[in-house]
C-alpha cells in the first residue's frame, strides 16, 4: 500500500515536478494520478506545490468555453456582403490614410479600395461602384 500522508505527496509532487519540467499544474497532476492512487483531499493538499511555481502557472492550459457556429447557408451573389475599414494608415504621396474592404460571401469576391477619410459617404460611393 502506497503511503498517502500530505508530506509523502508533496515530496512525490516535487520529484515529479523536476522530473517533467514546468508543463502546468493541471499536466503534472495528471501525470502524477497516472502513476499514483490518492484521496482528492490530499491532491488539494499535495497541489500547493505547483501553485507556487510562476514558470508552471505561465505554461498552465486555460480551456477557453466553445461557441457554437451558426453558418450562414447558402447565400446568392450580393446577398451577404460583409465590409470594414482599415486605418488610419500611413498617409501615401495622393493622402488617402484608410482602406475600406467588401466581402461577398456567396462569391468569395473580395474589393479593396483606398480612402482619404472613413465616413458613411466614403462605403456609400464604393457600394456604388461595386453595384
Amino acid at each position: 500500500m502506497q503511503d498517502t500522508t500530505p508530506e509523502y505527496l508533496k515530496t512525490t509532487i516535487e520529484a515529479v515536478h523536476k522530473d517533467l519540467g514546468h508543463h502546468g499544474k493541471v499536466t503534472i497532476l495528471d501525470s502524477i494520478k497516472q502513476r499514483y492512487d490518492a484521496a482528492s483531499d490530499l491532491w488539494k493538499e499535495g497541489s500547493k506545490v505547483l501553485d507556487s511555481c510562476i514558470p508552471c502557472q505561465l505554461y498552465e492550459r486555460i480551456v477557453a468555453p466553445t461557441v457554437p457556429i451558426h453558418p450562414y447557408g447558402v447565400k446568392n451573389p450580393f446577398e451577404l456582403w460583409e465590409i470594414d475599414f482599415v486605418g488610419p494608415l500611413l498617409k501615401t504621396n495622393s493622402v488617402k490614410r484608410y482602406v475600406i474592404t467588401a466581402i461577398d460571401y456567396a462569391t468569395s469576391r473580395a474589393i479593396a479600395r483606398s480612402l482619404e477619410q472613413r465616413s458613411a459617404a466614403a462605403a456609400i460611393s464604393v457600394l456604388e461602384k461595386i453595384i
